[in-house]
């Protein structure tokens, strides 16, 4: 036991002496006082940038009168398929999506996969997921028949809200 504790000392003074050899030189950094002064106008800076989205985000609200966040996500994922429905080829449509998806940034279009209808379909459409909701855009018709069902469907809807409040 002596033995390997004295093999164990040599080998630490051996690695003192090497250590104590090297020559440090002077610091490459110079110290600020104090410290955090930095940290202090980035916190600032970062703070100012928070509040300034969070104004611009409530003033999006307020313009399309959504009552949150998510239903401002909503409405424009809905805006941002109303448009690209009418996109023919799938990469001139994947392209629109992104071009969206950048304009208004990452965080507010957030659609995550969008499919498009075959080309057989007489009445196109897109089929897309954003988080837990799935959207469904279809192209607009100028058949008589299809304008006379969506008028029907209005009138049921006012009605049925209109009992609903009572």
């Amino acid at each position: 036991m002596e033995a390997l504790q004295s093999r164990v000392e040599s080998w630490i003074r051996e690695q003192r002496a090497k250590i104590l050899k090297v020559s440090w030189g002077p610091l490459q950094w110079r110290m600020k006082w104090p410290w955090n002064s930095d940290d202090r106008e980035q916190r600032k800076k970062l703070q100012q940038e928070y509040e300034r989205r969070k104004k611009q985000l409530h003033d999006l609200c307020l313009a399309v009168k959504a009552d949150s966040f998510s239903d401002l996500q909503d409405i424009l994922c809905c805006m941002v398929l109303s448009e690209c429905v009418y996109k023919k080829p799938a990469s001139e449509l994947v392209r629109a999506v992104n071009k969206f998806k950048a304009d208004f940034g990452g965080q507010i279009v957030s659609l995550e996969r969008v499919q498009p209808s075959s080309d057989h379909v007489p009445h196109r459409y897109l089929l897309a997921e954003a988080g837990d909701t799935l959207f469904a855009s279809f192209i607009g018709t100028k058949q008589y028949k299809w304008r006379r069902f969506r008028f029907s469907l209005m009138q049921f809807l006012r009605l049925m809200s209109h009992f609903y409040w009572l």
